[in-house]
């Protein structure tokens, strides 16, 4: 596949990828000077940098960029691997003899995170956003939430109706939501217009009582039939005990990051298949 189009794919799926591009060769190297290979985090890649013993060591330290966010240079010995170590190149374990250095690009785009009401949880909730990774919006019908002041960390506040807005505007693919409104009619016009209009959230959070999402979901099948909830966590947050705004919000952002980085632990959501 053209390298090209695939980092125009990337960028609309608005997926995260490490670029690696041979910079520099010297000797014998089956690295040639712009060769590039895109790294994804599931291990997939498009193009090479020469392949071998190489190009394994590219992926595996591409992906490390990948999750230390870092984009830097690395330089290669392309010899046998041996005891003595150089800070500034690796030995990759090649029978070549000369050397291949490799630029690494790490594109991480920033995820849109849409916190639904603007009260206390929301608040708290926007003060622990890592604003290099979100950009957070924050949508509520009253115009004292819907107040910027009280959202610092926001990049747009929006005063809406929250059906109407929820029914026009457009995500980008992979973005999040926190549902935490200050009424159980409104947290159900959010969640019916996401799921109707099939938005490409991979984390939909919703506030609530068990009985109150168990009210909220069967409403909801009736509506739209038995789709799928895989991406829905409600009740909302890990259960890491607490419930003023601020320990709400450490396990709502917790959970969050728990789904960024694919980890297999205990959440509160319901089995939405047994409503």
């Amino acid at each position: 596949m053209d390298i090209l189009k695939t980092l125009i794919r990337l960028k609309k799926e608005n997926k995260a990828h490490t670029i690696a591009t041979v910079v520099d060769t010297e000797g014998s190297s089956p690295a040639s000077i712009g060769q590039k290979m895109v790294i994804l985090p599931d291990r997939e890649t498009i193009g090479t940098v020469g392949g071998g013993a190489i190009e394994q060591k590219a992926i595996k330290d591409g992906l490390e960029m990948l999750k230390k966010r870092r984009s830097e240079t690395k330089s290669y010995n392309l010899v046998p691997a041996s005891n003595e170590h150089n800070d500034s190149q690796e030995d990759v374990g090649m029978l070549c003899g000369g050397k291949a250095t490799v630029y690494y690009e790490t594109v991480v785009p920033r995820y849109e995170l849409y916190i639904f009401g603007g009260g206390h949880i929301s608040q708290a909730l926007g003060k622990l956003v890592d604003k290099e990774r979100f950009k957070l919006i924050i949508v509520d019908n009253r115009e004292k939430f819907a107040d910027s002041s009280l959202h610092p960390n926001a990049d747009k506040t929006v005063r809406s109706n929250y059906a109407k807005f929820a029914a026009s505007f457009a995500p980008a693919p992979n973005s999040f939501a926190v549902i935490v409104t200050h009424a159980h009619t409104n947290d159900y016009e959010v969640i019916h217009n996401l799921y109707k209009r099939k938005l490409p959230f991979q984390y939909i959070g919703m506030i609530g009582s068990r009985d109150k999402v168990s009210a909220n979901i069967s409403h909801l099948y009736k509506e739209l039939g038995k789709i799928s909830l895989d991406n829905l966590y409600s009740p909302i947050g890990l259960k890491i005990g607490g419930d003023s705004p601020h320990e709400i919000a450490v396990s709502i952002i917790a959970e969050i990051q728990s789904v960024i980085f694919n980890k297999k632990i205990k959440h509160m959501k319901m089995n939405y298949e047994k409503i």
